[in-house]
Formats: structure tokens, C-alpha cells, sequence
């Protein structure tokens, strides 16, 4: 549209950029286009954009003063020093959005905002350039960014799908969508449909998921890999809504991962006033109601901000460099798999080959483990693995009672002991962050409680540690003081703490009793609990007891509650209770997550096995009406879920609970359960009339549930999609027919599954392995990825 050129302002002694473009040959249509987007852009004022000195014409040019920016664009910077840094890519990010922000506000949309628009100086700073001016279209010249009018007003590389089809579509989140292209360029070097012409290229980003960015880079963090995805969601509704939003999450991200340079931004949101350049007296009265009215919106905004919730669920605190370190030493040590690897008879008993306690076990589900000679000073080839952090090196006890045994120039312990006492000492030792179990197998004979904010429980090196938990009955009723058979029961009590285990092989095994329940891991109310490349098995017991791997009891709940309370903090009560696991199995009988009452939750799985009996979730209502009810976010990542009874259950009391939020987002995921259970049971909900003929009487479903996702399969022989039934019991029955009714938004989901075995599998749940869920070869395999899993 037309060439800048670097200038002297004369008049004021300043360099400026100059943008000319003739006139000759342009209608008046195009003139008064030009005039309407110079003034648009006159309206911004802000750092990070550059600023309209001037805009004015001769008979034979129009012309615009800007800033003069002293720096290069970042399309020229990544094709002469390749992909950026992350903390560099964030930092760069959290500037463009807080420009798009402001500009957001004065009605002003970008339409191309791509890396070549993105200045940034010496000294890191970001400019946007072209702010509400450019309307490029690339036809086919990926390296070069000509200039020429046409029907679709864009980038290419860049151009969100409403853009495409229609350029007046576009709003503050076709700048995000556009924004998303721009962070992707920025950490691998490439747009994100680099192939095809300009058509091809506008049908992908209408249709197409990119590729995932880690494929080009593996130092990439899940969370800003899922960034990049909300930012790039095809549906405007399913992308941030502000860039304000954006920037929240981008700053916890750089908390979370220590990025030293984004961190100082994470809280930037500028949003000076807008400039006026008329007299005083006629300004005046406007500028005091755009400034009452800044201020309450001011007021709004924050208060929204300190009550939003996130739908991506970040790392643990404090911990992340440590298990970077962690993951890294794993993938040396730990021997990947493959389908053809899989053992589908684990039957072997457990033998420690060189240890000095050797421990048997004729547990079925036991396997041998090459164990690691330890001597009174424990040998790795890297130093620096006990040095990355203070460690509890547990052994079983040797002489009937624990001795700790410093070791010169080592930051670690060795003691001997038991779990329990080893979770005490890391207690009365805030600087203690890890403890590493050097034996096969841990027997668990009471509940544990973890009372300290962060604690990591690990295998030691060329270790494979199972931890078996075997509560007596009479021990579970004598910690919770009551011989009520129908008591929750609880092995690890995490309450608001924060506890991470990896590379262990976890066993719960119930006590012998006619009624009850047990959650292996209880939470409270801003509790969290990683798990990393284990397997969890919930064992049976031949009676009514029933059994979860996490749950949330009402009375922990409330005594966290109330231990919050007396500490001052209120905020810990709306935290969500968060679980998150990484290449994982979860198997057996019982369920995976079960809360006594509705509560904000977040699940986050990435690649991994579900085989149980129950359900992935089962919930009650929400005790209290609320205008904002609470949301359970589960975010699933290449994992297969066979739940026998279905995937999830809300369930309300009678008369006394409320509707709870279900929010599933699921990538390439494969899904089965048994025919006679539906995927998702909603009971005693206050409204069941479904008319299938119209849309419209879905509405009020899509208040409660929200499927979405992509690449996903549901195998053609379980039951429905959604059972509702209300309180005088009349029921009725969705089918995937009418998954486009509001609820459920998922892109291209397949109805057939190649399993090479029978499902339900032969095996009882508890014995079953990634083996029996293997698919056979092709091109779309949805669900686990077996290489990653552990071979437990």
C-alpha cells in the first residue's frame, strides 16, 4: 500500500518514520478508508505501539508521521538468530497483548498482526507498528510481504478463520487468534501452516490443528504449549476473550517457570487516557465522564481478574526447574517400551537383587526389579543429582531404629526408616525437598498426612519403589474416631499441600469391612497432587467398600477451611483442588475422582491409561446456590479412558444441592465404557424436557456441560451420550446425534476404535496393562501413547 521512509522533523528537531502512498489512480472510496484508519490510529497512545505524530496530503500523496523506533522486526530476527528463547517469546507476547489491550479499548482492531509488525529495540522493548492500517494479503511469496488490495484483508500465515471468510467479522480475538500464529513463529521458526498457497493455507486455518510446537523443540512447557492452543481455538468463543486474560496467564506461567525477564511484565496492563488535541474548554466536561467511567470500569476489571478462574492447569509451584532435571535423568534410565514389548502376564514375584533387605512379594501384579547395590554411601555417575536439591535417601530399617548419616560434600541424608517417619523429619525440615526411596517395595500400615506446602516422593536412581498401602480397618476408625462403616478414609491426607510422586508404583489395597470408602489421596481446597510416570492400582476387596484414587471430603474440606480461616487467609478457600498426571496408569476397582460435594476442581492428563470399574468423576452438588456455580475443568491429552460405569456422574441430593459446571476438553483421546452406562449421568437435575425435533430445548444443558476438543473417538458400542434424570425419576437419553445442541463442540470425532484385543478385556481391571488397550496400526490412533508409559 505504500513505502516508509526515515525522516527530520524539522520543526521539532526529531526522527521520525514517514508513510507515503500516492494518490494517483485511487478512488474516493479509498481515500476516505484511509482517512478513517489514520484516525483510528491517531486514538492510540500507549508504550508499546507507535505513535501518529501527524497525518496530512499533497495533491499527488497521503501521509502519515509516526514514531521513529530504533530496532528490528522480529520476522528479521528469527530468520537471522532462529527461534526465540521462551522467556524472550513470553515476554514479547505479554508487550503485543497489553498493546492489543489498549487498543481493544478504543474499538481499534489490529486485522494483521504477524511478526514483521513487531518491532523490538536493543533493550528488549516491543512496538507495534501498522496499528489499525495494514490490511495485507501474501498470495504466495512466503518471503516477502507484499502489499495488494483483495477481497480478504490479512496475512495469510497469520489470518484468523472469520477474518478470512469476512475481514468485518474481525475483532479483538482474530488479533489473539493472529497473536497465537505470531508466538508460534516466534519459538519454532516457522508459521504454523507453512505449506500450500494462499488458499490451501486459509483452509487450514479454518479446519486444520497445527502441528504441536514441541514437535520442533523439547524444552517447551506443556502450559505454554496450551496457551498456544486456546490462542489459536478456531471458534472465537473457545480462544481468551481479552488480551488481559491473556497476559494472567502468560504472567503465572512465567512464575511457574522462572522466566526471569517475563516475570517483571507478567502484571503489565497499561491503559492511559486517550489523547485529545482539542481546546480545554470544549474537552472538559467529556473528560471528567471518560474519567468516572474509567474508574468503575477500572474497579470491574480488577475485581473480575481476582476472582478468574483458569482453564489451564500449571505446573506445581516451586518446583519445575527440579523436575525438568528429573524428567531428563528419567528418560537415561527408564527403558521405553513399545507395543510389541508390552508384557501381558506380569506374574513374576518382586526380588531385590542386590540390596541388603531383600524383600518377596507374591502379589500378582508384582514384577522383577533389577535393584542397585547400595553401599553406605550411595554412587551415581552424575554428583549433581543430589545436589540439585536436599534429599531424604530412605532405606528400610537396618537396626531397628532410624540414623541419619550426613555425608561430606553432599546435600543429602541417609537414613534408615520407614515412609512415615522419613514425611516427619522432611516436617521439622523446611529445606528438605525430596525423598527418595532406595527399596522395592514400602508397606503402609496408617494414614500419612503431609503438612508441609511442598513435598516430592520419588524412586531412588536405578530404582523402581512400590509403595502398598494395607490399613487395617480397626487402625482407619481409630485416626478418624468413629466405628461408622460408611466413614471416608483416607491413605495420604494432602489437604491444601502440595505432593508430587514419580517414577513409583502406588498399591492401595481396602481393608476388610462390609461398608465404607477410602480416598488414597485426600485433597482440600487449593490442594494439588502430581503424579509422573506411575502406575496407580486400586485393588478389591470382595465386599461393598468403595474405593477412589482422589476424592474431597467434606470434612477435610472444612477443616482446611477452618485451619485457613484462623491463619487469616480467605483466598485458599476458592482455590481449586488440582490433580495433574503425566504418562501414567490409573487401574482397578473403584473410581478416579470422587468429591462428596461440588467444589472447584482441575484435572490435567497428559498421555495415559484409565481402566476401573467406576467412573472418572463422580461429584454431588454444590451445597450453596451461587451465581456463579462451581466449574470441574478436566484437560485430557492422548489418553485412553476405559470407565466401565461411564465418565462421569453428577449426582444431586434431593431437595438440597445445586447444578455443578462440567467443562471436558479432550485431545486425541479414545473413550469406552459399558453399553448399558451413559458417557456422562446427570441425576435429579431440575429439568429433563428434551424435545429432540428442536435445538433450542438444549439450551439450559449447555449452562451445565461443555464437551469440547478435538481428534478424539468414542467406541461404537457404548451406551448414550448424556442420561438425565430428575428427582421424580423421569428420564431421558442424548444420543452423539446431538452433540452440536450447544454443549458439545468437538471437531471430528470418530465413532470407530481398531482395538487388537476384545474389550472388556479378559484380565480383572486391577491386572490389566496398556497391552490390553493397544489399537492396531494405521494413521489415527487416538489415546496413549505406549513408548511413554511406565512398565510397571
Amino acid at each position: 500500500m505504500g513505502a516508509v521512509f526515515r525522516a527530520s522533523d524539522t520543526r521539532l528537531d526529531r526522527e521520525v518514520a514517514v508513510k507515503v502512498i500516492p494518490n494517483l489512480g485511487r478512488d474516493l472510496e479509498s481515500m476516505r478508508r484511509f482517512q478513517v484508519e489514520a484516525q483510528s490510529a491517531a486514538k492510540l497512545d500507549h508504550p508499546h505501539i507507535a505513535r501518529v505524530y501527524y497525518v496530512g496530503e499533497t495533491d499527488a500523496w497521503s501521509y502519515i508521521v509516526f514514531e521513529y523506533v530504533e530496532g528490528v522486526n522480529l520476522r528479521d530476527l528469527v530468520i537471522r538468530d532462529g527461534p526465540l528463547s521462551v522467556d524472550d517469546a513470553v515476554c514479547y507476547t505479554v508487550q503485543v497483548a497489553d498493546a492489543l489491550q489498549h487498543a481493544s479499548e478504543r474499538s481499534v482492531v489490529h486485522r494483521d498482526i504477524k511478526p514483521s509488525n513487531v518491532l523490538v529495540t536493543s533493550d528488549g522493548f516491543i512496538k507495534v507498528v501498522d496499528m489499525g492500517l495494514a490490511r495485507t494479503t501474501n498470495f504466495d511469496r512466503p518471503n516477502q510481504d507484499l502489499t495488494v488490495s483483495g477481497v480478504t484483508l490479512g496475512t495469510f500465515d497469520y489470518i484468523s478463520p472469520e477474518q478470512a471468510s469476512d475481514p468485518r467479522a474481525a475483532d479483538v480475538r482474530s488479533d489473539l487468534y493472529s497473536l497465537g500464529c505470531t508466538l508460534y513463529f516466534f519459538l519454532t521458526g516457522r508459521p504454523p501452516f507453512a505449506e500450500g498457497n494462499a488458499f490451501q493455507k486459509l483452509l487450514m486455518h479454518g479446519s486444520v490443528e497445527p502441528t504441536d510446537p514441541s514437535v520442533f523443540r523439547d524444552d517447551l512447557p506443556p502450559d505454554l504449549v496450551a496457551i498456544i492452543r486456546k490462542l489459536m481455538a478456531k471458534r472465537p468463543a473457545d480462544r481468551y476473550q481479552t488480551p488481559a486474560d491473556l497476559i494472567v496467564d502468560l504472567g503465572l506461567l512465567a512464575d511457574f517457570e522462572h522466566l526471569s525477564r517475563s516475570q517483571n511484565l507478567s502484571g503489565l496492563i497499561v491503559a492511559p487516557a486517550i489523547a485529545q488535541r482539542s481546546q480545554v474548554d470544549v474537552v472538559l466536561p467529556w473528560l471528567v465522564g471518560i474519567l468516572l467511567v474509567f474508574a468503575s470500569t477500572a474497579i470491574l476489571y480488577f475485581h473480575h481478574r481476582s476472582a478468574m478462574s483458569f482453564e489451564i492447569p500449571l505446573p506445581i509451584e516451586a518446583t519445575n526447574e527440579w523436575l525438568e532435571q528429573q524428567e531428563q535423568r528419567r528418560q537415561k534410565r527408564m527403558d521405553p517400551i513399545s507395543s510389541d514389548d508390552i508384557q501381558f502376564k506380569p506374574t513374576l514375584s518382586s526380588t531385590s537383587v542386590d540390596a541388603e533387605v531383600p524383600t518377596e512379594s507374591n502379589d500378582s501384579l508384582s514384577k522383577t526389579v533389577i535393584g542397585f547395590n547400595p553401599s553406605l554411601t550411595p554412587k551415581l555417575d552424575d554428583p549433581d543429582e543430589v545436589n540439585a536439591a536436599r534429599i531424604l535417601w530412605l532405606r528400610p530399617f537396618a537396626d531397628g531404629f532410624s540414623r541419619l548419616m550426613p555425608e561430606d560434600g553432599q546435600d543429602y541424608r541417609l537414613i534408615t526408616g520407614s515412609l512415615s517417619e522419613a514425611i516427619i523429619q522432611a516436617e521439622a525440615d523446611p529445606q528438605i525437598e525430596a525423598i527418595w526411596l532406595d527399596d522395592d517395595v514400602w508397606s503402609i500400615d496408617r494414614p500419612l498426612t503431609i503438612k508441609r506446602s511442598s513435598l516430592i516422593i520419588k524412586s531412588a536412581p536405578n530404582r523402581l519403589a512400590r509403595i502398598e498401602f494395607r490399613i487395617p480397618r480397626d487402625i482407619f476408625f481409630a485416626s478418624a474416631n468413629t466405628g461408622n462403616d460408611d466413614e471416608v478414609m483416607h491413605g495420604v491426607e494432602v489437604g491444601p499441600n502440595q505432593l508430587i510422586v514419580e517414577d513409583v508404583e502406588l498399591v492401595a489395597y481396602p481393608p476388610p469391612s462390609s461398608r465404607g470408602r477410602l480416598n488414597l489421596f485426600e485433597l482440600a481446597s487449593g490442594g494439588a497432587i502430581h503424579l509422573l510416570h506411575s502406575t496407580l492400582t486400586l485393588m478389591p476387596n470382595g465386599g461393598d467398600w468403595k474405593i477412589a484414587a482422589f476424592g474431597c471430603s467434606n470434612e477435610a474440606t472444612n477443616q482446611a477451611e477452618s485451619t485457613n480461616t484462623n491463619n487469616g487467609s480467605l483466598s485458599a478457600k476458592r482455590e481449586p483442588v488440582k490433580v495433574s498426571l503425566e504418562d501414567c496408569i490409573v487401574r482397578g476397582e473403584g473410581d478416579f475422582m470422587v468429591f462428596d460435594s461440588a467444589r472447584r476442581a482441575e484435572l490435567a492428563w497428559k498421555n495415559g491409561l484409565l481402566c476401573i470399574s467406576g467412573r472418572l468423576l463422580e461429584t454431588a452438588g454444590a451445597t450453596e446456590a451461587s451465581r456463579t456455580p462451581p466449574t470441574i475443568r478436566l484437560d485430557l491429552r492422548d489418553v485412553t479412558v476405559a470407565a466401565e460405569s461411564g465418565f462421569a456422574r453428577i449426582r444431586l441430593r434431593p431437595n438440597a444441592e445445586f447444578p455443578v459446571c462440567l467443562s471436558r476438553t479432550a485431545s486425541n483421546c479414545a473413550f469406552w465404557n459399558r453399553a448399558n452406562f451413559p458417557v456422562i449421568a446427570l441425576e435429579n437435575f431440575p429439568q429433563t424436557e428434551i424435545s429432540h425435533d428442536d435445538e433450542q430445548s438444549f439450551a439450559w444443558l449447555a449452562e451445565w456441560i461443555d464437551l469440547r476438543g478435538a481428534d478424539n473417538a468414542y467406541d461404537s458400542e457404548i451406551g448414550p451420550l448424556i442420561q438425565l434424570k430428575n428427582e421424580q425419576g423421569h428420564m431421558e437419553v442424548i444420543d452423539f446425534k446431538s452433540r452440536s445442541a450447544g454443549f458439545s463442540a468437538e471437531r471430528a470425532p470418530e465413532s470407530t476404535i481398531r482395538w487388537i484385543g476384545r474389550l472388556p478385556a479378559n484380565a480383572p481391571v486391577e491386572q490389566q496393562t496398556a497391552g490390553d488397550y493397544l489399537q492396531k496400526e494405521g494413521g489415527f490412533r487416538p489415546g496413549f501413547r505406549p513408548e511413554q508409559l511406565p512398565n510397571h
